[in-house]
């Protein structure tokens, strides 16, 4: 009898590890490809939602992620999301701090997604490569584009830090529905039909 308790109490607690363990797959934070705008605020929380000018039409609000201040930005096609980024704010991009912050962000991707599926470092000027107490400078600069990605089977993760001609420096993590081109066939679809 005790022995038949314990099985039983044994498939119970397996069933509830398994039941958590699966059931709480995310895409993007607690949003999963494909939701509306208004499920991905709902699924957020996040009541101060505004609408950014973006290529896509989007929706940004301002949080952190490993402890650093960033946007989120949350980008659809049609009423579907199809992706998201971390945007990290401009003291996390200063020349100085730059390197260090992409390498404590990529670190927590590997600890979440295991090692990169790429990670590279592009000089497009190696003026800098041999001081690397200067490749936020070199970064500054449009000398040295860093990114690493990852893959899971919904998800293309990718962190990028780069530079630009002006001296600006964009830091992000972008998440990318591994299914976007059905989206987008989808959503083309449904504004030809539209047209009639």
């Amino acid at each position: 009898m005790k022995k038949g308790i314990a099985v039983c109490i044994m498939v119970f607690l397996g069933l509830m590890w398994s039941t958590t363990a699966f059931s709480n797959e995310y895409d993007f934070r607690k949003t999963n490809w494909g939701m509306s705008m208004e499920e991905v605020a709902e699924a957020e929380d996040a009541l101060e939602l505004q609408y950014g000018d973006s290529p896509l039409p989007g929706e940004s609000y301002e949080a952190k992620a490993g402890g650093l201040d960033c946007y989120i930005n949350y980008y659809y096609i049609g009423d579907k999301l199809t992706s998201a980024e971390y945007e990290f704010s401009y003291e996390s991009t200063l020349e100085y701090l730059c390197i260090n912050n992409y390498s404590h962000l990529k670190e927590k991707l590997v600890e979440k997604y295991g090692q990169p599926i790429r990670d590279e470092d592009i000089w497009i000027d190696d003026l800098y490569k041999d001081n690397p107490k200067n490749w936020g400078r070199a970064v500054t600069r449009n000398h040295l584009l860093r990114y690493a990605q990852w893959e899971t089977p919904n998800t293309r993760i990718t962190i990028i830090l780069a530079g630009d001609e002006y001296g600006n420096i964009a830091l992000k993590i972008k998440y990318r529905s591994q299914q976007i081109k059905e989206f987008e066939e989808e959503f083309t679809a449904k504004e030809a039909l539209e047209v009639f």
